[in-house]
């Protein structure tokens, strides 16, 4: 990015009295990761469908690194996270965050180049909620992989892997019987309120 300041002279060239240049390099991270959802990466549910989800993670780097941290922040306003259920690692509510540790999964406290594994739970959405004023429903996940072995550049982020999923929620739609007199588009006809013996027609 390069920034100027100057004027323009009749012919149209432009005339820097100072300008500064910053470059920003983009990298990436030796550790790869990536989530699915009943076996998909794209998909809707339904109130009350059970979500299970699969992080997976590998080392694509050309060392090996030791103690991997595997997180997953995930949206928790449609899950009926009080069934979650998870074969290892523990969930911070506060956080709104599942961890995996080497303590939880041996292979993370040591990761050679080409290493992968996975970890996986499962968890309900909930089976009824309230009005979100026609906007689209879906349930955010960021899955993430660390290590203490890979640093931190100075003066830049730590580069890390990551991943995030959107699960979109379908809405059920229900429906009702209206019974109507005066109804703009059916013209009906006959006493209101009904008298014994004469008809009077509504539109439903």
């Amino acid at each position: 990015i390069r920034g100027m300041i100057g004027f323009f002279q009749g012919d149209g060239t432009f005339v820097a009295y100072a300008e500064n240049e910053r470059q920003t390099r983009i990298m990436a991270s030796p550790l790869s990761i990536s989530q699915m959802v009943n076996e998909l990466t794209d998909i809707a549910v339904n109130p009350g469908d059970t979500l299970r989800y699969v992080i997976r993670y590998k080392n694509d780097g050309t060392i090996g690194v030791r103690d991997a941290i595997v997180t997953l922040e995930i949206d928790p306003s449609f899950l009926d996270v009080g069934r979650l259920s998870l074969l290892s690692g523990a969930y911070d509510a506060a956080r709104k965050t599942i961890v995996w540790k080497a303590s939880d999964i041996s292979g993370l406290g040591r990761l050679e180049p080409g290493d992968a594994g996975e970890v996986a739970f499962s968890v309900p959405t909930v089976k009824t909620f309230t009005e979100t004023k026609g906007k689209d429903i879906s349930i955010r996940s960021v899955a993430k992989i660390d290590s203490p072995d890979i640093p931190t550049p100075i003066g830049a982020n730590k580069i890390i892997g990551s991943n995030t999923l959107y699960v979109k929620l379908n809405a059920l739609v229900g429906i009702g019987i209206k019974p109507l007199y005066t109804d703009t588009t059916f013209v009906n006809n006959g006493p209101i309120p009904p008298q014994v013996g004469k008809e009077t027609s509504y539109t439903l």
